[in-house]
């Protein structure tokens, strides 16, 4: 594995250009298995294929994305991985914020689609950051696809709309009337318990593997129904859930370690259920 991890590094270069020594160093002193590297780019190059415009690169802190040339009409999707304790990411494009806040990638991802018409053909100066000494993080571009595309068409985006939330907690299937497996988990599901919180924006976003996920802006009152209930959630502890439906369909049962804060939140879907699909039913909410 530890051949495999270095092989698959070689295409990987610092943010400051130097060569692969340079990233392997980088990933030395972020204290992180070379192997842990190599999976992040794996994946990266299993959806990418043909389709790469910038290579994966390791950074610490603040880097600029190397310039690339892009179709305007196609669109491209900047990748960021997140490496250890690095939380939240910043990223500016031609020195404007491309959100309200930093996003939220703990030990995860996030995949940023740009397309027309929020893109120019002029569009270029991305810079990532992200706080921190240890703030680690791989990025790397791709070309856009139909998936990613979905977000620009009727139908692959919201502007308005509501999902529901509700407190749940785990439950025996044969025991509870009220217990039904939510994401292949037996969960209490109580109509009368979901509130209603509005959601401002919704994006299609593909994880690059095998499913979507949905990006969400709530509104105030989506945000602070969220962080309450959320909150309470929490308070359950290792039983806790929270439940998010959207219409007549169950999209998940989170886990809450603790109150979140915030308007923005990315739900992962199951492979029966596509992002188009939810967006509409967020639309008609």
């Amino acid at each position: 594995m530890a051949t495999l991890a270095v092989l698959a590094l070689a295409g990987c270069t610092s943010s400051s250009g130097d060569d692969t020594d340079a990233a392997a160093g980088l990933a030395a002193d972020a204290g992180r298995e070379l192997e842990a590297v190599a999976e992040r780019l794996e994946h990266f190059q299993g959806f990418a294929g043909d389709g790469v415009l910038v290579s994966p690169f390791l950074a610490r802190g603040s880097a600029q994305v190397p310039d690339f040339d892009f179709d305007v009409e196609e669109g491209y999707v900047l990748t960021i991985y997140c490496l250890g304790d690095t939380g939240a990411v910043d990223v500016h494009i031609d020195g404007e914020p491309s959100g309200p806040e930093p996003m939220d990638c703990r030990d995860g991802q996030i995949t940023m689609a740009r397309n027309a018409p929020d893109m120019s053909a002029a569009e270029s100066d991305i810079l990532v950051s992200a706080e921190g000494e240890d703030a680690y993080w791989l990025a790397g571009v791709t070309r856009s696809t139909d998936a990613y595309r979905a977000v620009s068409e009727d139908v692959g985006s919201s502007r308005g709309g509501t999902i529901e939330l509700a407190v749940s907690q785990t439950c025996t299937l044969a025991s509870d009337a009220d217990c039904a497996l939510v994401d292949g988990e037996p969960v209490t599901i109580a109509p009368s318990q979901f509130i209603s919180a509005g959601v401002k924006e919704a994006d299609a976003v593909p994880d690059g593997v095998s499913s979507d996920a949905v990006r969400l802006q709530l509104d105030d009152q989506g945000a602070s129904t969220l962080h309450s209930l959320s909150a309470e959630v929490a308070e359950l502890g290792e039983e806790g859930r929270l439940l998010v439906k959207v219409g007549d369909e169950m999209l998940s049962a989170l886990r809450v370690p603790a109150a979140l804060d915030g308007s923005d939140v990315q739900i992962a879907l199951g492979d029966d259920t596509t992002a188009r699909s939810v967006i509409e039913r967020i639309r008609e909410g």
